[in-house]
C-alpha cells in the first residue's frame, strides 16, 4: 500500500510522528519514536531526498534544524491513511459489533503493553 506512493513503511511511520510534532527537530522525533537520533537522521535524509520533508534553521537555536512535511508528504500520508482506514473497515465489516469491539480492545491493550515495555 505504501510502496504505490513511493513511501516505505518506515517513511509512513516517520511522517505520522512528524505530522503530530511539526515543526520539530530530529531529536524530538527520536524521543517520540523511542529510537536513536542516528536512526532518525538516516530516515530524515531519505525523506528529504524524496521531497517529503523540509529542513530549516530553528529561530531559537541556529544549530538545530527544524523539520516539517512538504505538501507531497502531507498528501502521501493522507492518501495512505485513507487506504488503511478503508482496509480496516473492510476487514471488520463481516464481524458483529461485539466482535469488532473485542478485536479493537485487544489491539489497543496489546499496543499499551508494548508501549509500557518500551518496544
Amino acid at each position: 500500500m505504501t510502496r504505490a506512493h513511493g513511501i516505505t513503511t518506515s517513511d509512513y511511520t516517520m511522517l505520522s510522528f512528524l505530522r503530530r510534532l511539526e515543526p520539530c527537530s530530529a531529536a524530538d522525533l527520536a524521543r517520540a519514536q523511542k529510537v536513536t537520533p542516528q536512526a532518525v537522521t538516516q530516515q530524515v535524509a531519505s525523506l528529504l531526498v524524496k521531497g517529503l520533508v523540509t529542513r530549516r534553521e530553528s529561530d531559537e537555536n541556529r544549530r538545530i534544524a527544524m523539520l516539517s512535511m512538504t505538501s507531497l508528504g502531507h498528501t502521501g500520508l493522507a492518501e495512505i491513511s485513507a487506504q488503511a482506514r478503508q482496509i480496516e473497515t473492510e476487514m471488520l465489516a463481516g464481524l458483529s459489533p461485539k466482535e469488532q469491539d473485542v478485536i479493537l480492545d485487544f489491539l489497543a491493550r496489546s499496543a499499551a503493553i508494548l508501549e509500557r515495555k518500551g518496544a
